[in-house]
């Protein structure tokens, strides 16, 4: 396991981790970038609270997409079913009409 040092809003962390160092300090820098972006909006934020509404944003960016798809693989799969609800009815329709339509 590698150590890889990064600084997080004015910190420097050594980090143990298995991961590449470039992509560890990409993290580090992307987590001090939402940190950062969180104090300029609440600048009377403790670094605390920094640090924890960075990481509901960084979290909601994560789930929002999986909850999205959730959310569309169930309109997806009500639409499926009124396809082949409808498609059921038309075939009981078709099947109603075609000895009326070998008898002409």
């Amino acid at each position: 396991m590698k150590i890889c040092e990064v600084d997080i809003f004015g910190e420097k962390y050594s980090l143990r981790a298995e991961m590449d160092d470039t992509f560890v300090r990409d993290l580090a820098r992307y987590v001090d970038s939402r940190m950062r972006e969180v104090a300029n909006a609440s600048p009377s934020a403790s670094p605390l609270q920094v640090a924890v509404l960075a990481a509901l944003d960084i979290a909601s960016e994560v789930t929002a997409p999986a909850e999205a798809g959730a959310e569309n693989s169930q309109k997806v799969l009500a639409l499926a079913d009124d396809v082949e609800t409808r498609a059921r009815r038309m075939l009981e329709r078709i099947s109603r009409a075609s000895p009326e339509i070998q008898n002409a």
